[in-house]
């Protein structure tokens, strides 16, 4: 029971870890299905990039994500192991021996890339004229009831 206690921290951290790379996948995914819908509508050529940087990125992270999350279970077998050698989890290798802090820095280096060419996407979409054009219009003034 002392020895689980010693690794209470790392299986914690580890915990920590796959949640927020699951949430990024989340995220991630959920930015992509947006950019497929609005992928239906008009687009302009200076818009294109960004989608295609957004989405390489994307998928990029997502990978890596995959690689995070996939490296874990390896590293908590081994665990009693690695934790003479070395108490940072980021200091771990994964199963071809590439740090999880470089994984975890990929990961998140692709995701901050897709939000922002995600945004450039958004920002350099023509506005669509609204289908419903407005009662009034700014000129004059509402009518009182």
């Amino acid at each position: 029971m002392k020895d689980k206690e010693a690794w209470s921290p790392q299986l914690e951290a580890f915990k920590l870890l796959k949640e927020w790379s699951t949430a990024l996948v989340v995220v991630q995914s959920g930015a992509i299905a947006v950019i497929g819908a609005l992928l239906k509508e008009r687009n302009t050529v200076i818009e294109l990039p960004y989608f295609g940087l957004s989405l390489i990125c994307f998928v990029g992270s997502i990978l890596v994500s995959a690689h995070v999350v996939g490296t874990i279970p390896y590293n908590v077998q081994r665990l009693p192991e690695l934790i003479l050698k070395q108490k940072d989890i980021y200091r771990m290798r994964n199963y071809i021996g590439i740090p999880i802090w470089v994984l975890a820095f990929v990961q998140h280096l692709l995701f901050t890339g897709g939000m922002l060419s995600f945004v450039g996407f958004l920002y350099f979409r023509p506005i669509q004229p609204s289908a419903n054009p407005p009662l009034h219009s700014d000129s004059s003034p509402a009518p009182r009831r």
